[in-house]
């Protein structure tokens, strides 16, 4: 785990509302997410101060695994919910720390170094999908609960319910 930190810093001159917070916030993730995405990083602590005229406003999280950029945007909204600020806030700092290398996932079966060998793996996995395709619900027949219930409930003894069963409608 590396001991580097980054932050940023968004002047916002005295916004008093949330949706003004929130909004900052979203732009603070989606900033630092491209960053930390670009440099191939992941984070395990994060960071929100609020500077406002009674002072600073700080509140943290630390994960006990690694959280991928794209999650940066959901802790700092999580975060900046339990601010507590009662002055208008001067500007918002988010700081992410424990910064590590994120881990290589292949997404690739063979990551197209061998194109006929994947073309034929594909084919394969359709005429699967289409020899065991899922059978719609409306094919099944009625089960047995079903039956049991139109049988003994006058309510259910309509004629459509009393054909599922397989009898005749009988009028009384």
């Amino acid at each position: 785990m590396e001991s580097k930190s980054l932050s940023q810093l968004l002047p916002l001159g005295g916004a008093t509302d949330r949706q003004t917070l929130a909004a900052a916030c979203r732009e603070l993730a989606d900033s630092l997410a491209a960053e930390l995405k670009s440099k191939g990083l992941v984070y395990q602590e994060v960071s929100l101060a609020a500077d406002t005229e009674d002072g600073a406003v700080k509140t943290a999280g630390r994960f006990t695994r690694s959280q991928v950029p794209v999650n940066l945007r959901l802790h700092l909204n999580r975060m900046a919910s339990r601010l507590r600020i009662h002055a208008p806030v001067e500007s918002l700092t988010v700081t992410v720390a424990g910064l590590a290398r994120a881990s290589v996932e292949q997404l690739n079966l063979f990551d197209g170094r061998d194109p006929l060998r994947e073309e034929r793996v594909h084919r394969v996995l359709d005429e699967i999908n289409r020899s065991h395709a899922l059978t719609s619900a409306s094919s099944f027949e009625t089960d047995r609960r079903e039956r049991m219930l139109t049988f003994y409930d006058p309510y259910r003894q309509e004629e459509k319910a009393v054909e599922v069963t397989g009898r005749k409608a009988q009028g009384k």
